[in-house]
């Protein structure tokens, strides 16, 4: 059950509350869903301000672009223009013993050129290399893009537009459990 799952050590959140995030104390481990295209936003203004100890499991998905290359500027397609330079780099970022683990959907870790955006056999300029070891690359899991992950958010948007009620009622871990 919900209660359980929570009293477990493990806790969920999505991109309505995540500025909750920044409320909790380790030693929980929480899973939290991040639209690619709220990513940046969660890196600079949560994720880097999340306390030492806390432990945090990432799955982003939901866009086109690829993941985690392309979203940390490491491809030939620039996503966030100058305001990259506020992200940490992608092997700092892997190495942050915050993140527990990154899902990712549109995995571009290794292969990046073959994504046609950034194929140097189609004009674009390529990928950097990647980040090296297996405890960095390791952080990293593909998931399938058809996975819908983003339905739920969306949802409570329109139940709570509808009741009245605030999105964070719709929103709370054991409703986005139940839902998952």
């Amino acid at each position: 059950t919900c209660r359980s799952l929570l009293h477990s050590g493990h806790s969920f959140a999505q991109h309505s509350s995540y500025s909750t995030l920044l409320g909790v104390r380790p030693p929980y481990i929480i899973s939290v869903y991040v639209p690619q295209g709220d990513f940046f936003f969660f890196v600079v203004d949560i994720f880097l301000r999340l306390p030492s100890g806390a432990q945090i499991v990432l799955v982003v998905g939901g866009e086109d672009s690829g993941a985690p290359m392309e979203l940390f500027g490491r491809t030939d397609r620039q996503l966030w223009g100058k305001s990259i330079q506020m992200l940490p780099d992608l092997d700092q970022f892997l190495a942050d013993e915050r993140l527990r683990h990154l899902f990712v959907q549109n995995y571009d870790l290794l292969g990046c050129d073959r994504n046609y955006m950034n194929a140097v056999r189609l004009g674009h300029g390529g990928c950097a290399a990647p980040p090296s070891g297996e405890r960095l690359l390791g952080k990293v899991s593909p998931m399938p893009i058809g996975l819908d992950l983003h339905t739920f958010g969306e949802k409570a948007a329109k139940r709570a537009r509808r009741s009245g009620e605030p999105l964070l009622w719709w929103s709370t871990p054991c409703r986005q459990a139940a839902e998952l």
